[in-house]
């Protein structure tokens, strides 16, 4: 799920879920730490960060939705 197996190719859409979880980790812990230290400049980039994962997702899902 998360790598492709041995000799298996990934599509764009399993490209694009893989880039945006994988960039929404370290976003996921900024907010966290802002949270925990009340530094709202922390929460607002990992908050529009975390929105720019979701949109990427949701674009790709969008222009790859009739791939084989």
């Amino acid at each position: 799920m998360f790598f492709p197996k041995k000799g298996e190719l990934w599509t764009y859409k399993e490209r694009a879920r893989f880039f945006a979880v994988a960039g929404s980790l370290p976003l996921v812990i900024f907010l966290v730490l802002g949270i925990f230290f009340a530094a709202m400049p922390i929460i607002l980039v990992s908050v529009l960060g975390l929105v720019g994962a979701g949109m990427f997702w949701i674009s790709a899902e969008r222009k790859f939705r009739n791939e084989p």
